[in-house]
C-alpha cells in the first residue's frame, strides 16, 4: 500500500493542483497518507482531506498535521467526539457525564482506563451494546426461552417515536425504513491541522 499511497500523493501535484482530497480508505493508512502528502513535490500548497469518523482515532499531535511547510487540514464528522458530547452546548450532557462517571467507577475492583474515552469507540461500544440489550429484553416471551433472533430484529425498529434509546451519545431512535440512528442533533464536523485558508 506504501508505494501506491506515495505514487497517489505526487499525482495530486501535477498541472491542476486539488485543494481538497477524500479520504476512502482505511483509517490505519491514513497517517502514513498524509506523510505522504505532506512529502509531495508541491507540498506548500495547502490541502484538506475529508474523511470518515475513523479519523477521531489520529493523534492530533502528527507530524503531518502540524507541518507550517506542507499545510494539510482534517475534516471530518466523528461519530461520539468526546469533547462534543460533553460540551455545555450539547442538551444530553447529563447522559454523557453519568457515562464517563460509570466508565472511570470501580466495577467489583476492576476499573476501565479513562484513556480509552478519548477516541469516543467506548461511548458507541456502550450504545451498541444498550441497543441490543434493550431490544433483547424486549422480545423475550417466556423468562426461560431465549428470544429468536426475528424477535430481536424486530425489536430493534420499534426504537422510534417515544420507544427512545438514552444512551451515552444522548437520545436516538432507530429509524424504522433504514436502521439508521435518528437524533434530533446534526454531527459536528472536527478539523486537525491546519486552519482552512478564507
Amino acid at each position: 500500500m506504501r508505494p501506491s499511497l506515495d505514487t497517489i500523493s505526487n499525482n495530486l501535484c501535477g498541472s491542476v493542483v486539488p485543494d481538497l482530497v477524500f479520504w476512502a480508505g482505511r483509517a490505519t493508512h491514513l497517517p502514513d497518507f498524509l506523510e505522504y502528502l505532506r512529502q509531495r513535490q508541491c507540498h506548500s500548497t495547502p490541502i484538506t482531506v475529508v474523511t470518515g469518523s475513523d479519523a477521531a482515532t489520529l493523534d492530533p499531535k502528527l507530524a503531518a498535521l502540524n507541518d507550517p511547510g506542507a499545510p494539510i487540514s482534517l475534516l471530518y464528522a466523528p461519530l461520539a467526539d468526546p469533547g462534543q458530547l460533553g460540551a455545555n452546548t450539547n442538551p444530553d450532557r447529563g447522559l454523557f457525564n453519568t457515562f464517563v462517571e460509570e466508565f472511570g467507577a470501580d466495577h467489583h475492583g476492576q476499573q476501565f482506563d479513562k484513556g480509552h474515552l478519548a477516541s469516543g469507540w467506548a461511548v458507541m461500544a456502550h450504545d451498541g451494546f444498550l441497543v441490543a440489550s434493550q431490544a433483547i429484553r424486549k422480545a423475550v416471551n417466556s423468562p426461560k426461552t431465549p428470544p429468536s433472533p426475528h424477535a430481536v430484529a424486530a425489536q430493534l425498529y420499534l426504537f422510534d417515536a417515544t420507544n427512545v434509546i438514552r444512551g451515552a451519545s444522548g437520545i436516538f431512535r432507530i429509524d424504522p425504513d433504514t436502521g439508521n440512528r435518528k437524533t434530533g442533533q446534526n454531527p459536528q464536523v472536527s478539523r486537525l491541522g491546519h486552519a482552512l485558508k478564507d
